[in-house]
């Protein structure tokens, strides 16, 4: 028989690994489950499948107390637990992108037959509206005597910051139907809520869409900012001022108005697409989030347009080092990510990169995609240091806001760089100070801040 608040997570990506390393580090007794015997077998080896910014000692410990095990054998996790966390990925569609429930599905069908006894099943994947009954009626086609309870338990995640989010969230929201399943996760978020997290309970169709509004008023705030630094190179107003004087209104807060190449990442473009396709659905269009939408994809070009004007608008023969791959710094995810884009289309123009990233090594680039022909590939380069990034370099693309590029000693690097005439800078992530960098006669060019000699159209 299970023991209480012995937990199971199927699925260890993003999500369910730091899920389930934190569940242990509270105490919990936690199973993960993976059909991807390749990645179990690494996390059984200690090798961690993915970057997350202090996941790896959590998940060392947990496994060295004895609360954390992984294995590709669901029966038996059924088995050892009382609840059960589901975080496989709800990639958007193509053609309408909608949320892809088919992950989900299969997990339903795999769990169907194994509900002899009653479990609490834990949705904590995004997922549209209404999945959590389809998610239920699934298991009742399988196994019309299934024994479970639904509870929809949306996370909260910031990628690079998500043990501390987990941690220390700003909330737990838990979406039940039952005063039994109320109070079986305040059981389960006991170690949480003792500490004073606050703990928010709604039914299970508003947790659903908790999940994918928050999620869509953030997209839109980064998509507002990126539209206001463009509007600042065009009028000469400074975009650090006017965050600041938007910023400090308790109505609006800082947060999320940070001006970059674009929101990407596996949560935002993909939900805001959902978003898009639950309102059409319903009838009732998105206008805001869909506006959020075209506009990050118009940013995303305009960088790139940026950067082709800069340089002669013929990018063939051009030696760019591009610093940044991931979406975001503390992450190795490149999923929609702003830089992946830029790149693409910067090889597809003709340029040869010269790319450093400190955790999205050369193993990750095939599954990129980033050259789409051999030549593509022979002018996409490797580099292991910013120095041996800017060699031959005829300009420097930031895009990825990592501490290994906050802290470039610019005075070293412009020394030891071989021409005289040192190459523009064109700062994406707005790192650095306009007037610092022209103080050493370097051509620096950021987002919507007057620069040392120009500012973007």
């Amino acid at each position: 028989m299970p023991t209480e608040n012995r937990i199971g997570v199927i699925g260890t990506g993003y999500v369910g690994l730091v899920s389930a390393a934190c569940f242990a580090h509270l105490g919990l007794t936690v199973h993960g489950v993976d059909r991807d015997e390749v990645k179990i077998g690494l996390l059984n080896k200690g090798i961690m499948p993915i970057y997350e910014q202090d996941l790896a000692p959590l998940v060392a410990a947990g496994k060295q107390q004895g609360r954390l095990t992984f294995s590709t054998d669901l029966p038996r996790m059924v088995q050892e637990v009382d609840t059960i966390f589901i975080a496989v990925g709800t990639p958007a569609q193509e053609k309408t992108g909608a949320a892809d429930l088919s992950h989900l599905r299969s997990v339903a069908l795999g769990l169907a037959p194994l509900l002899q006894a009653h479990r609490y099943l834990v949705i904590k994947s995004t997922v549209p509206v209404g999945t959590s009954a389809q998610f239920s009626a699934w298991l009742s086609e399988r196994n019309p005597d299934a024994q479970f309870t639904m509870v929809s338990n949306p996370e909260f995640l910031r990628e690079g910051m998500a043990v501390s989010d987990f941690l220390q969230p700003d909330r737990v929201l838990l979406g039940v139907e039952t005063p039994e399943a109320r109070a079986h996760m305040e059981n389960v978020y006991a170690p949480l809520s003792e500490k004073g997290t606050r703990v928010l309970f709604t039914n299970i169709v508003s947790a659903e869409l908790i999940k994918y509004a928050a999620n869509g008023f953030l997209a839109t705030k980064i998509a507002f900012v990126n539209e206001m630094a463009s509007l600042c190179d065009t009028l000469g107003a400074n975009i650090e001022h006017l965050v600041a004087g938007i910023g400090t209104d308790k109505r609006i807060g800082p947060g999320y108005l940070q001006p970059g190449p674009g929101f990407g990442g596996s949560c935002f473009p993909k939900d805001t697409l959902a978003l898009q396709d639950m309102g059409r659905a319903a009838g009732m269009p998105l206008s805001i989030i869909e506006g959020a939408i075209v506009a990050n994809a118009r940013h995303k070009q305009r960088m790139v347009d940026n950067i082709t004007a800069l340089l002669g608008h013929d990018l063939r023969g051009k030696r760019l080092a591009i610093w940044g791959l991931a979406f975001k710094a503390g992450t190795d995810d490149t999923r929609e990510s702003a830089a992946v884009f830029i790149v693409k289309a910067l090889l597809k123009a003709g340029a040869t990169l010269q790319v450093i990233d400190p955790v999205v090594t050369t193993k990750k680039w095939d599954n990129l995609a980033l050259g789409e022909s051999v030549q593509d590939t022979a002018r996409l380069i490797s580099a292991d240091s910013c120095a041996a990034s800017i060699e031959n370099a005829d300009a420097i693309v930031v895009l990825t806001e990592w501490d290994l590029f906050k802290t470039v000693d610019w005075a070293a690097l412009k020394k030891g760089y071989k021409d005289s005439a040192f190459m523009p800078v064109i700062d994406f992530r707005n790192l650095y100070d306009p007037l610092t960098m022209g103080s050493l006669g370097i051509r620096y060019i950021s987002l919507g801040r007057p620069s040392s000699v120009e500012t973007l159209a």
